[in-house]
């Protein structure tokens, strides 16, 4: 099974608003987390839907 996170990350540097989004990609004790820039994270906003429906219903679980 692998399990998908996703999040806001910003940069370390002050009071910054979000920088993006944090993918975090996880299976058993392995964790990926790639962070995602704006523009990125407006594509993805944009294709998350279309790909969802791709995905076989009994595959998608929400916690």
């Amino acid at each position: 099974m692998i399990q998908v996170g996703i999040g806001l990350w910003r940069m370390d540097v002050g009071p910054t608003p979000p920088s993006g989004l944090l993918l975090e990609l996880s299976a058993g004790a392995d964790v990926e987390r790639w962070p995602i820039d704006l523009a990125q994270s407006r594509a993805l906003a944009h294709l998350a839907p279309r790909l969802l429906r791709q995905l076989d219903p009994g595959s998608l679980r929400v916690a």
